[in-house]
């Protein structure tokens, strides 16, 4: 396991950066989530993992809804389109991919990966410029695109940080990884 990922997973442990839920045998652990500036609904990706902590092969990550009204409810066939993540490829503890937006105009690049930490297992997304992704938020929406998005999360000095990767609907990913 990579030296860098197991330093941050213990030094965020203490922030409660793993919460996590069990069904069936796999234990879902909390990554990041999508906020709207239109509703209170927040889609959320979790890791889903095995007791000896390796990504699931049937379904690694779980995407659903935290409805306003605090209902969890899992993604429609249109919904899965609007919020997917493009996996290029998958160990048992590491997944690497994209989130698209704005109909594939944007592909913000993601690593997802998990492994134990003081005896726990505990997962961690990854972005350019952010040692832990915690949040992408959609705003000022034209239609149902978004014409900003913002991306939330510890930056490589430990900071919370924020960071427009859309802004006006022109991708700004380039200069994430320039700047951060």
């Amino acid at each position: 396991m990579n030296k860098a990922f197991l330093a941050v997973l213990v030094s965020l442990m203490w922030l409660g950066a793993a919460e996590a839920r069990q069904e069936k045998g796999v234990q879902y652990l909390s990554l990041f989530h999508i906020s709207k500036e239109v509703n209170a609904n927040v889609v959320y990706y979790e890791a889903a993992v095995t007791a000896d902590c390796r990504l699931d092969n049937k379904k690694p990550v779980m995407i659903y809804w935290i409805l306003g009204s605090g209902k969890r409810e899992g993604l429609n066939f249109f919904e899965k389109g609007a919020f997917p993540l493009d996996v290029r490829s998958k160990s048992a503890d590491t997944i690497v991919g994209d989130i698209k937006a704005l109909k594939e105009k944007v592909r913000f690049p993601l690593t997802i990966q998990v492994g134990w930490a003081e005896g726990k297992c505990a997962a961690l997304a990854t972005a350019p410029g952010f040692a832990k992704l915690e949040k992408v938020h959609l705003s000022q929406f034209k239609g149902y695109e978004p014409k900003t998005i913002t991306v939330k999360g510890l930056d490589l000095d430990g900071h919370l940080s924020e960071f427009p990767i859309v802004s006006n609907g022109v991708s700004m990913i380039s200069r994430l990884q320039v700047e951060k």
